[in-house]
């Protein structure tokens, strides 16, 4: 049963860390290791926050504590740093594990890479951005409709038509 629970943690498809109550790792799985490409020995006993972005170090300090008050986070976002100096966009979920007294015992997290829908999140929002001001820097009147009730309009079609956008 140990050899599989050992196999279950070593091949788990995310990234799985547990931290003591003074934010140091006690240990990482290969997801882990693969993700951000560091050593078990590299990581084992350092702090967290080293391995985060640097305008995210502070965040950690002062945030753990409410973790371990807390017992859990869910989808909390971070930059860490690879071992290549590059950083990516991460996020956490975890919990608090406890000893049978119910003191705190170490930390259970697990994390996803999301810095390719972080990007595409980015694109579509500057996409818009460049539709948006074509739009609406067009002198002809668009109108975006379904069947016959429109959607949107530009400032064209206000002043071809002398309806306000709202009436339009």
């Amino acid at each position: 049963e140990r050899d599989h629970l050992k196999r279950l943690f070593e091949q788990a498809p995310l990234a799985y860390q547990s931290l003591d109550s003074d934010g140091c790792f006690l240990d990482i799985n290969q997801a882990w290791i693969d993700t951000l490409g560091y050593t078990r020995e590299e990581v084992i006993g350092r702090n967290f926050a080293e391995f985060l972005h640097p305008d995210w170090r502070n965040h950690f300090k002062e945030n753990f504590p409410r973790f371990k008050a807390m017992g859990e986070i869910i989808g909390i976002e971070f930059e860490m740093a690879k071992k290549d100096g590059t950083f990516l966009e991460v996020a956490f979920h975890g919990k608090i594990g406890k000893t049978p007294e119910g003191r705190f015992q170490q930390t259970h997290c697990i994390f996803q890479d999301i810095s390719s829908r972080k990007r595409d999140e980015q694109a579509l929002r500057e996409s818009e951005e460049r539709f948006r001001a074509l739009h609406n820097a067009s002198f002809g009147g668009i109108v975006i409709h379904d069947q016959g009730i429109i959607l949107d309009c530009n400032q064209g079609l206000v002043e071809q038509t002398g309806y306000s956008i709202d009436e339009l």
